[in-house]
């Protein structure tokens, strides 16, 4: 029988910490329509000491031209525990590369970045942008 996640580890606490901000604000050339968008990129810090760390890199893209130049990372911090006791370091390592996505959906990041991006693009009189993100949809 395989065993999935859920089986071998247990996710507790987390923290969210916000790495880095870049910003700009740009006036469009032209008047119409715009799409926005987001991208992320997850990079697996490790783990150790019941600890797993992940960086969420997200950069604010839109079309046809660019209204911002924003950039935010944020670091996420969880606390887990091991079911499976005879699991291995490097097959821990492997559950969690494989299963960002998912591990990075049990916590409120994306809400945490809607909230940032919300606030950092209505500082300048402008109407706010505000995302309704999950790791899947972004």
């Amino acid at each position: 029988m395989n065993k999935t996640f859920n089986d071998i580890i247990e996710l507790k606490k987390h923290s969210i910490h916000l790495q880095n901000i870049a910003f700009k604000s740009i006036e469009p050339k032209k008047s119409g329509p715009l799409t926005v968008t987001l991208s992320d990129e997850i990079e697996y810090e490790g783990c150790k000491k019941g600890v797993v760390v992940f960086v969420l890199k997200s950069q604010m893209e839109s079309d046809p031209e660019a209204i911002y130049d924003l950039a935010i990372d944020v670091k996420v911090s969880l606390m887990y525990s091991i079911k499976d006791k005879e699991i291995t370091q490097e097959e821990i390592d492997e559950l969690f590369r494989k299963n960002s996505n998912a591990i990075l959906n049990r916590t409120p990041v994306y809400d945490y970045l809607s909230l940032l991006i919300s606030q950092i693009t209505s500082a300048f009189g402008k109407p706010p942008l505000v995302f309704y993100r999950t790791a899947n949809n972004n």
